[in-house]
């Protein structure tokens, strides 16, 4: 029986309501103006204003929308490129026209012919992007209602 008691205390006083007392939820403001419990109890906090919620949904699937539509012509745009390889394997040729250039933010650049090189570069650049496509059209449905 004594232990029922210790336990029971225990208890209380890990709920915070020793002594009989009982765990007050409060009410307090957010900053959207909606109401919101604090304690023990949460409640859902209502939105402040459904239709600015509503929007700001909207404009980040815009925006997700956006970034998808950027990543696939990128993809494509790599994909349509022609680089032809040299016979010898030195990733030098006579047919010159393909080069990749790298600049920094301090104006630094370096610029390669090798089209092993480039094709290297153009493949794993086109890798990143549909990596970070199926990243996008993942992020892009519409929260539950």
């Amino acid at each position: 029986m004594n232990t029922a008691k210790n336990s029971a205390a225990t208890a209380a006083k890990a709920n915070g309501t020793a002594n009989g007392a009982t765990a007050k939820p409060t009410m307090r403001a957010t900053k959207g103006g909606a109401m919101e419990t604090t304690g023990k109890e949460k409640k859902e906090v209502a939105p402040a204003n459904p239709l600015q919620n509503t929007l700001k949904v909207v404009h980040r699937l815009h925006q997700k929308v956006q970034q998808r539509t950027n990543l696939i012509a990128v993809i494509d745009q790599l994909e349509s490129f022609k680089i032809k390889q040299s016979e010898d394997g030195t990733g030098e040729s006579e047919y010159m026209g393909c080069e990749i250039t790298i600049k920094d933010d301090n104006r630094h650049s370096w610029t390669t012919r090798n089209t092993f090189v480039i094709e290297a570069v153009t493949k794993y650049v086109e890798s990143l992007c549909r990596g970070k496509l199926v990243e996008i059209e993942a992020e892009i449905k519409l929260p539950a209602a």
